[in-house]
C-alpha cells in the first residue's frame, strides 16, 4: 500500500469515527434526559411515601385520642351511675367474684 492509500484510509476511519462521536452524543443527551426524569419521577414518588405516611400516622394518633376519650367518657358514665345507684340504694352493692375463679373454670 502506498502512503496515499493509508491516507484514505485513515480519513475514512476518522469520518467514521466522527459520525459515531456524534452519534454516540446524541444517546448520551438522551439519556442523560431520560435519567433526569427517573430522577424527578422518584423524588415525587418518595415525597408521595411519606407523605402517606405522615397522613396515615395522624390517623391513628387521632384514632388512639378519641378511643381515649370515648373509654374516658364511658368510665366517667359508669362512676356516675354507680355512684348515683349507691346513694338512692339503702342495701350495700355486693362485690364481684374474682375474676381468676370464673376463668379457671372454662
Amino acid at each position: 500500500m502506498s502512503w496515499v492509500q493509508d491516507l484514505a484510509s485513515f480519513a475514512k476511519r476518522l469520518i467514521t469515527l466522527e459520525s459515531r462521536v456524534e452519534v454516540n452524543a446524541e444517546e448520551i443527551k438522551a439519556l442523560r434526559q431520560d435519567l433526569q426524569a427517573l430522577t424527578d419521577f422518584t423524588r415525587k414518588v418518595a415525597y408521595a411515601v411519606k407523605r402517606n405516611e405522615e397522613r396515615a400516622e395522624d390517623k391513628r394518633e387521632n384514632l388512639v385520642l378519641s378511643l381515649k376519650l370515648e373509654l374516658s367518657q364511658l368510665e366517667n358514665r359508669l362512676n356516675s351511675s354507680n355512684q348515683l345507684s349507691a346513694s338512692n340504694d339503702s342495701v350495700p352493692t355486693q362485690t364481684a367474684l374474682p375474676e381468676s375463679n370464673s376463668r379457671s373454670s372454662n
